[in-house]
């Protein structure tokens, strides 16, 4: 038997190159993009909405002052002490 071989011209693919413009192009948005990403996170870190634990707990502590719960007030702040006997 023989081997038969087919060979069709759909089979080449084509590719197109970028030009050195192009590359430059692609890289200087993609780090536009990134740092844009890297602005927002920070903007959105120093809002009220990520504050730290410790932040958090002093904020607890001066809404159950506020509201007349001494005895929980002072047992987060005395968690609070324990962790950082300074504050």
């Amino acid at each position: 038997m023989e081997d038969f071989e087919i060979n069709s011209d759909n089979s080449e693919k084509q590719t197109k190159k970028l030009t050195k413009q192009q590359k430059i192009l692609i890289g200087f948005g993609t780090a536009f993009i990134a740092i844009i990403i890297f602005l927002i996170c920070l903007l959105c870190c120093n809002s009220k909405g990520c504050l730290s634990a410790r932040e958090k707990s002093i904020k607890l502590i001066e809404n159950y002052l506020s509201r007349g719960f001494y005895e929980q007030a002072a047992e987060k702040l005395s968690s609070l002490l324990e962790v950082n006997p300074d504050d």
